[in-house]
């Protein structure tokens, strides 16, 4: 154990820290070890990362007190006849009193015995055994358009969030602007490692919080509804928690469209993907006049047949006078996530003689794609014009066409 893999040096080193007892779930053995169905939580964990051909190496970090019982665990399922696991890559160090802790001795330890050192490193809950490829791969793939970025997946919440303050009043908190994140995450590891030097004074959740702490970039990309972290009694329902798995494999693709129009009036500035840029005029509208981004969320809401952006946001409804369409995109995407659906990909053409946009499309596909949590290589945008035919011709206004592909649940 503890020997170098065949695998590419360049392939991420995965550290899982495992030293918990997981009191909430109210059980004799350490959470790690408790079983689920034929085999354990870890078990299961390190056999879907090993199972990946964009993995690297893997440091499991556990309590010491819990190493006779890690012991016995790669005895059984090294041997195992289904899904044995790989002692040839699989390394072990012993962790601390908080998670914390236990991340910064596996990043100790991969400094020390993990040469030649890979330059990205993924922490991952070893609760979270039903993760799969492709949230792997939207990972690495924003990794590679943001190379000095932490990456995490997320989910938007579903349900209203409400806030407790010490006076016991209650408020309302804006769903559309929270998000639920997820393991693994993605970071560079001398980064991270120094980081976990720097700030182990303090106390931090998950390892984003360091970078966040540290004024670093991070960028979400889509979780997967199936990456539940096991962490009650019920969520040990083998039959549930396979049937979540499942899920990933029978899956249902679509395709919608959504096309939007605005007019130009009197102004100085447009906005577009979610960018104000000074022009000569404006574009007319009830809210902010976001052509792009109205055309894509009527997409999004074509693509789950739940009517489009006029039966959702009313233009009779003063509310949403002048309003921000990233309203109106983070409400359809929060649709999808009900719908247990994600985004894939999108692409969308502006059809206009002017403004001129070549010299902001990075700006507007770079912005588009963080509003869509999509990595860079999954967000097309062109722009067009109609070599001076009918009403953008003759330069009156702007269009959009946005299509999109999601994946969902059959």
């Amino acid at each position: 154990m503890g020997q170098t893999t065949n695998r590419e040096d360049s392939l991420p080193l995965v550290i899982i820290p495992a030293a918990g007892s997981g009191e909430r779930m109210q059980h004799a053995m350490p959470k790690a070890f408790i079983p689920i169905g034929d085999t354990v939580i870890l078990a299961k964990t390190i056999n879907a990362l090993q199972n990946m051909p964009q993995i690297g190496e893997i440091i499991i970090v556990i309590n010491p007190k819990h190493q006779p019982l890690l012991d016995d665990m790669l005895a059984q399922y090294s041997n195992a006849t289904s899904n044995p696991i790989a002692t040839d890559g699989l390394h072990i160090c012993h962790g601390g009193a908080h998670r914390q802790d236990s991340v910064r001795a596996g990043l100790d330890y991969a400094l020390e015995h993990c040469q030649p050192l890979p330059r990205m490193v993924m922490i991952h809950d070893a609760a979270r055994p039903f993760i799969t490829a492709p949230l792997i791969e939207d990972l690495l793939g924003a990794s590679a358009e943001h190379p000095d970025a932490g990456i995490i997946p997320s989910l938007p919440l579903a349900d209203t969030i409400k806030q407790i303050h010490t006076d016991n009043k209650i408020t309302t908190l804006p769903r559309e602007q929270l998000i639920s994140v997820q393991t693994p995450q993605l970071f560079p590891l001398i980064a991270l490692h120094q980081l976990h030097h720097q700030l182990q004074a303090q106390d931090f959740t998950d390892d984003a919080s360091l970078f966040e702490h540290a004024d670093k970039k991070i960028i979400a990309v889509a979780g997967q509804v199936g990456n539940i972290k096991i962490t009650y009694r019920k969520d040990l329902n083998h039959e549930a928690n396979q049937h979540m798995t499942a899920m990933e494999y029978r899956m249902e693709y679509r395709s919608a469209t959504g096309f939007d129009v605005h007019q130009f009036c009197e102004g100085e500035s447009i906005t577009l993907c979610g960018v104000t840029f000074p022009f000569e005029r404006s574009l007319l509208g009830h809210s902010d006049a976001d052509v792009a981004l109205h055309a894509i969320t009527d997409a999004i809401f074509a693509s789950i047949a739940d009517g489009d952006i006029g039966a959702h946001f009313p233009p009779s409804d003063e509310k949403w006078r002048g309003a921000d369409s990233t309203i109106f995109l983070q409400h359809a995407l929060q649709k999808l996530s009900e719908h247990q659906a994600q985004l894939t990909f999108c692409d969308l053409t502006l059809i206009c003689e002017r403004p001129k946009l070549r010299p902001l499309h990075a700006q507007l596909q770079t912005n588009l794609a963080h509003l869509l949590s999509l990595p860079i290589s999954r967000v097309s945008l062109k722009a067009t014009t109609t070599e001076k035919l009918g009403f953008t011709g003759r330069e009156e206004g702007i269009a959009a066409l946005a299509t999109i592909n999601i994946k969902l649940p059959e």
